[in-house]
C-alpha cells in the first residue's frame, strides 16, 4: 500500500481516482504514487536478488571445495598424521646422524665433551648449594644454642625459619 510523502501514513484511493492522506489531507495523483511505490518495491527486490545471488554463490563455492577435497582424498588418501610421518622418517634421520658423526668425528667428540663439562658444572653447583645450606643451618643452630634460646619445646627443631637464617649472614 502506498504511503504519504509527508507523514508516511497510508494513502486512501478516492472514487475519482486520486490518492488522499487521512492525516494531512493532501491529494496525490495516482500516476506519481504508483510510480513511486513501484520504484521502492523494485529497489527492495533488486537488493533482495543481490543478497540471494551472493548466498547462492557462497553455497556453490563451498560445494566445489567439498568436491575437490573429496576427490583429493580419494586419489591421495587421508593426510598423514605427525606420528606417522615421524615413524617413517625416524630411521632416515638416524642414518643421517650416523653418517654425520662418521664424517665429523672430531666435532662430535668436542660437542660431547662440552655437554659433559656443562653437566658436571651444573651438578657441582647443586652440590655447592647443598653444602653451604647445610653449613648455614649448622651455624644457625649453633648460634641459637649458644644464645640459650628458650622455645616452647626443650629440644630445638631442625627446621629454623629462613628469616632467622638470613639475619645470621649479615
Amino acid at each position: 500500500m502506498p504511503t504519504c510523502q509527508n507523514c508516511n501514513y497510508e494513502l486512501v484511493l478516492l472514487p475519482r481516482g486520486k490518492y488522499k492522506c487521512s492525516i494531512c489531507s493532501k491529494l496525490y495523483p495516482p500516476k506519481k504514487v504508483e510510480s513511486k511505490s513501484f520504484r521502492t518495491w523494485n529497489q527492495k527486490q533488486r537488493e533482495l536478488d543481490i543478497h540471494n545471488d551472493k548466498l547462492d554463490h557462497k553455497n556453490k563455492v563451498s560445494e566445489k571445495r567439498e568436491i575437490r577435497k573429496f576427490i583429493r582424498q580419494l586419489f591421495n588418501g587421508l593426510p598423514k598424521t605427525r606420528k606417522q610421518i615421524y615413524e617413517e622418517y625416524k630411521e632416515v634421520q638416524y642414518q643421517k646422524k650416523k653418517l654425520w658423526i662418521q664424517n665429523n668425528k672430531d666435532k662430535y667428540l668436542e660437542m660431547r665433551r662440552k655437554m659433559r663439562e656443562k653437566y658436571r658444572q651444573r651438578i657441582r653447583g647443586y652440590a655447592n648449594l647443598y653444602y653451604y645450606r647445610k653449613k648455614q643451618k649448622a651455624l644457625a643452630l649453633h648460634y641459637l644454642r649458644n644464645k640459650q634460646y628458650n622455645g616452647s619445646k626443650e629440644e630445638i627443631d631442625f627446621s629454623v625459619p629462613a628469616s632467622s637464617l638470613s639475619q645470621l649472614l649479615f
